[in-house]
């Protein structure tokens, strides 16, 4: 259990990626029902949760094998008409969480309380539970059992493009940010590519949008300071470092330099700002600004594929400092 969200896992060979509409990742009207099968051979439902979101991890990666489940709610009340659905499901049982190793990269996964591993802890939980996953279409979209090929076609328009870049110049975090045409729109808008497909073919577009980081209108998990220790040598101000190191940042994510879902690396990014200030700078770190992010957080940061990353940090995002200390990273957390 998350944030009040129950997280439901799946087997390897399923997974979620179709449970939701991939143009503004909002939630389609699909379901989870845990069920069982009686001594009739008959199929019970035990309790039936919507699906309510994706699980996203700290570096922006969403895991398609797994989702936020939260209960029904059929009287709009804002209280799950069930308030003890999950004890009612997982009872007394308990699950052990251990360490898998995998390479250098390390998880916290469930496992059976009999597991010879190193039990971390054992939290209320149920494994291997049977479920039935009721999926429906979003409404821009149709499913055909007669085609052969469907070809899915990601695009970034310029208009678009513009009136965010027009946006992210405001800086106000109260104006909603634009949106991408729908999918619809975009159709009728390139039209003329379908000409080209097979009869067999079916072209999904689906509107292409920017994932903001660092700044105050990025989410609260991506904002972020860029601290940066100056040369002895230079002769700017802190007034000029702060601005250089923004234009080096917003030349380093113009559009065109990074493709639809491609992961962002902080290291490329560093190694940019030093090579555009090479004689100004001695060190740039980024310093994640939420209560639960720690120093190395947002080195690595995974967008969707109809995503791609672009930076809405401002001069006021850029610290300089004396010196880089386990305090002013916040790496002794």
């Amino acid at each position: 259990m998350q944030n009040n969200s129950l997280i439901i896992n799946l087997p390897n060979n399923i997974n979620f990626a179709s449970t939701f509409n991939p143009n503004f990742k909002t939630v389609s009207n699909d379901y989870i029902s845990l069920v069982t099968i009686d001594r009739h051979s008959k199929l019970n439902v035990l309790k039936k949760y919507r699906i309510s979101g994706y699980y996203v991890y700290d570096d922006g990666y969403t895991d398609n094998s797994k989702v936020k489940i939260t209960p029904l709610d059929l009287n709009n009340d804002f209280l799950p008409d069930d308030p003890e659905h999950f004890l009612n499901i997982v009872g007394d049982n308990q699950l052990a969480l251990i360490t898998y190793n995998e390479g250098e990269f390390s998880y916290i996964i469930p496992a059976e309380l009999t597991t010879p591993e190193q039990i971390l802890s054992t939290p209320n939980g149920k494994m291997d539970l049977a479920f039935k996953w009721e999926h429906n279409t979003p409404i821009d979209q149709t499913l055909n059992p007669s085609l052969t090929n469907i070809i899915d076609a990601y695009v970034l328009t310029k208009s678009y493009n513009d009136d965010y870049v027009a946006w992210k110049k405001k800086n106000d975090s109260s104006i909603v940010s634009p949106l991408p045409q729908t999918s619809e729109e975009l159709r009728d808008n390139f039209s003329g590519l379908t000409q080209y497909k097979m009869m067999t073919d079916e072209v999904i577009f689906h509107p292409v949008k920017f994932k903001p980081l660092f700044g105050t209108l990025a989410d609260p998990e991506f904002q972020a300071q860029f601290k940066v220790v100056k040369s002895l040598k230079t002769k700017l101000t802190d007034s000029e470092i702060k601005s250089k190191v923004i234009n080096a940042i917003d030349t380093f994510f113009t559009p065109g330099n990074f493709g639809f879902g491609e992961i962002f690396y902080f290291t490329e990014l560093a190694a940019y700002i030093h090579s555009a200030l090479t004689s100004d700078l001695n060190s740039v770190v980024i310093v994640p600004l939420s209560a639960e992010g720690r120093f190395g957080t947002l080195f690595q940061i995974q967008p969707d594929r109809n995503e791609v990353v672009t930076s809405v940090a401002g001069v006021d995002d850029v610290i300089v400092i004396n010196e880089i200390t386990d305090t002013n990273i916040r790496i002794s957390r």
